[in-house]
């Protein structure tokens, strides 16, 4: 952790001579350290340093001598009072942040403003080697664009922020496999599987959910925590047994889990794949799977009953398809049959009154045993 005093001390070791012969003014040591340091927390804090006016969540702070830095944590500080923060976009791999941001941006861009639209300008300000993401306990409302510039995240942690419904730019993370969401106000997540499509591990507890449609085309999540939601019914998580890949399920804490046998419920949900699951972090014994067995077995035969009767209702309802007859095709009929006839002599007149004939629609009707001929209309 750096304090203030430290601080100071980095930021005027330029005033010190290397050669110097006094060994108090010699800080050539404090240099070549500070440029292998690999890890780096700034903490600062809302109260008074010591008996002093100064708050050290205000004060500015001059990371340019660090060169190797690998992981670096900042807590309850102003970031854009943090000089030189460029420098280790080159080398860290951690980065997490509290207590310290209201937009990703203010962290992601440093130096830009804006990310520029029509050139590369951006990638001078990518963080190329992030791979963990750690945001929680900031006030974060939204995810905006400058998102995208930590494209090698593995783990992003966006716990304990504002976030609502719209969660953005997810998609432009391709490496994420893990994901905190937990202790937000998320209510809707129709849309994930489109955003974070690979994703392995995710946590969505303590929000505010009521359905989970969105997550049942997360072909490759391996664990999903929704506890502390509020998932009323069996049916509203029916959809996650169509995931593959699921090994660990949490709901406590929903009122779902006061439904009577709603363990076994649950695991009727998965059918086959029942035994794989552990739920609330406890796997099923054999009575619960055996019972979730018939539950699924019912399920089924209910479902195939359900959708045979609808293809019934469909049949028996469904309109005649009409049959459309060109004039051409008529008048190939129309010619087969005069060569039956003596047309030449009885009545010359019916072929052009044939070669005029408009399309037609034959409307079958098996009940009376009719064909109804209705002209239609064709614009030539």
């Amino acid at each position: 952790m750096i304090e203030p005093s430290i601080c100071y001390l980095s930021m005027n070791t330029k005033r010190c001579f290397k050669n110097s012969n006094d060994p108090v003014k010699d800080l050539s040591h404090v240099l070549d350290f500070l440029c292998h340091v690999k890890y780096v927390q700034i903490v600062g804090s809302p109260d008074n340093f010591g008996t002093s006016t100064i708050k050290t969540q205000f004060l500015s702070f001059d990371v340019s001598f660090f060169k190797s830095v690998e992981e670096l944590e900042l807590d309850c500080v102003q970031t854009n009072q943090i000089t030189g923060i460029d420098n280790l976009k080159k080398t860290v791999r951690h980065l997490s942040i509290h207590r310290s941001l209201t937009s990703i941006r203010e962290i992601a861009l440093s130096s830009l403003t804006e990310i520029p639209p029509s050139s590369n300008e951006w990638l001078i300000s990518t963080w190329k080697l992030v791979t963990h993401l750690d945001l929680s306990k900031n006030s974060l409302h939204l995810l905006d664009e400058s998102l995208k510039l930590f494209c090698k995240t593995e783990t992003l942690d966006l716990s304990y922020n504002l976030l609502e419904t719209t969660i953005d730019h997810l998609q432009h993370l391709h490496f994420l496999q893990n994901l905190n969401l937990s202790n937000n106000r998320l209510n809707d997540v129709s849309d994930f599987n489109a955003r974070v499509g690979n994703i392995r591990s995710l946590d969505l507890s303590c929000n505010e959910l009521i359905r989970t449609d969105g997550l049942s085309r997360l072909y490759s999540l391996i664990t999903l925590n929704l506890s502390s939601n509020k998932l009323d019914s069996i049916k509203n998580i029916e959809l996650l047994g169509s995931l593959p890949c699921l090994e660990n399920l949490c709901l406590k804490n929903n009122p779902l889990t006061r439904i009577v046998d709603y363990r076994i419920r649950v695991f009727a949900v998965f059918h086959n794949r029942a035994k794989d699951v552990w739920l609330d972090g406890q796997m099923p014994d054999q009575r619960e799977l055996d019972r979730a067995a018939v539950i699924s077995a019912m399920s089924r035969a209910k479902q195939n009953e359900a959708a045979q009767a609808t293809m019934l209702v469909q049949k028996v309802l469904s309109p005649t398809k009409p049959v459309l007859l060109s004039s051409s095709l008529l008048r190939q009929k129309s010619n087969t049959n005069l060569k039956n006839m003596n047309a030449a002599s009885s009545c010359p007149s019916n072929l052009s009154i044939i070669e005029k004939q408009p399309d037609v629609v034959l409307d079958t009707k098996t009940n009376n045993n009719t064909i109804s001929i209705e002209e239609t209309n064709t614009n030539e």
